[in-house]
């Protein structure tokens, strides 16, 4: 379907109008996996935190009202390769 390659028009009504099964869809990521929520503010937070089983890392790249943003984007590619590289979720701590 060309809309949805696009984002138009159509493709976000669709979305407004119809169910969205995200929760549904979060329940197929496999255990030990990362996430990485790519929008300008980590807005899925909350919802992800909900919705994903216990193993499952997500990294947000951004953070609205942070004093830094290149500190706070740093700070999650950091914690995405101590995560991917290591496997270790506290080796993070050691950072």
């Amino acid at each position: 379907m060309p809309a949805v390659q696009y984002s138009s028009a159509e493709y976000h009504t669709n979305n407004l109008l119809n169910a969205v099964y995200f929760d549904e869809a979060s329940q197929q990521i496999p255990h030990n996996a990362i996430t990485i929520e790519i929008a300008p503010d980590g807005l899925l937070q909350a919802i992800l935190k909900r919705s994903l089983k216990g193993g499952i890392t997500n990294v947000t790249l951004t953070q609205r009202g942070h004093p830094d943003g290149t500190e706070f984007l740093l700070a999650a590619l950091g914690k995405y390769v101590s995560d991917f590289v290591y496997g270790d979720q506290n080796i993070r701590d050691c950072l």
